[in-house]
């Protein structure tokens, strides 16, 4: 639902959370998920990030409860070499939202490399599964060196999040189907761009990445049949289908 504005149409949890912001002291979030009322609360201002952030809120308590193992075998991941919990004790949880007080949670900046995607992923498990879903609808380009880069590049813990979150969020839909192949995908086509970027001029075009692309598309797209990358594939199939084509009238008139 749609936060309303007028203070005394709001619920009594949302005019306390109104009174804490008027005093300057509590970080009122654009979005929040209220498992209790199997509910999304927006404000009117809130980004497409936000919505389906709380989304993927709904779909992986659904999947937990389906199956607790996803839990079990998430939280494993979530700890230092000692085998303790890396997220936000219940009163850092409570600090972190406070103004002033929340520069006495220790917040680690190499919360990527602990396998995180975000600093807000540490606060706990749920916002761990809703930020790393996120990023995978919105940001899927910040997944090419976590899966394919080189060794110092690669996030084990991530690839194996996101393994979970296929394995027992599949019917939830909490990522799409076929996600690491797409993301193999956008870096094949952006490596068959590389050399075309710096000047522009068709005849560098990195044919053999190209050919690589369309094929590997291909396949993709018959494997997934109706798959939600499909307009972004088939556009990008045609771009390179026309750059090809650009490179052999060129090579042609080269010939004459």
């Amino acid at each position: 639902r749609i936060r309303p504005e007028n203070y005394l149409k709001k619920s009594i949890p949302d005019q306390l959370e109104h009174l804490l912001l008027e005093r300057r002291i509590w970080y009122l979030p654009n979005t929040e998920y209220w498992p209790w009322e199997d509910r999304i609360c927006l404000n009117p201002n809130v980004s497409t990030s936000g919505i389906c952030h709380e989304i993927k809120h709904d779909k992986s308590i659904a999947a937990i409860k389906a199956n607790t193992r996803f839990r079990k075998e998430w939280e494993k991941l979530a700890v230092n070499e000692n085998g303790k919990s890396l997220y936000f004790s219940f009163s850092e949880q409570i600090l972190e939202r406070f103004k002033g007080l929340e520069r006495f949670v220790d917040l680690p900046n190499n919360y990527e490399e602990l396998g995180f995607v975000s600093g807000y992923a540490m606060t706990n498990i749920y916002e761990d599964m809703a930020e790393l879903c996120e990023c995978v609808e919105n940001h899927p380009d910040r997944f090419i060196p976590w899966f394919y880069g080189n060794a110092n590049e690669q996030n084990k813990i991530i690839q194996r999040k996101v393994d979970l979150a296929h394995r027992f969020g599949r019917e939830f839909g909490l990522i799409p189907e076929g996600f690491k192949e797409y993301v193999l995908l956008r870096k094949t086509y952006k490596e068959s761009l590389e050399r075309i970027i710096p000047r522009g001029d068709i005849t560098s075009f990195n044919r053999e990445t190209a050919i690589e692309f369309l094929e590997k598309s291909k396949r993709f797209l018959d494997k997934h049949v109706r798959t939600e990358y499909e307009s972004e594939l088939e556009y990008k199939r045609a771009n390179t289908m026309a750059r090809l084509g650009e490179i052999g009238r060129a090579s042609c008139r080269e010939r004459v």
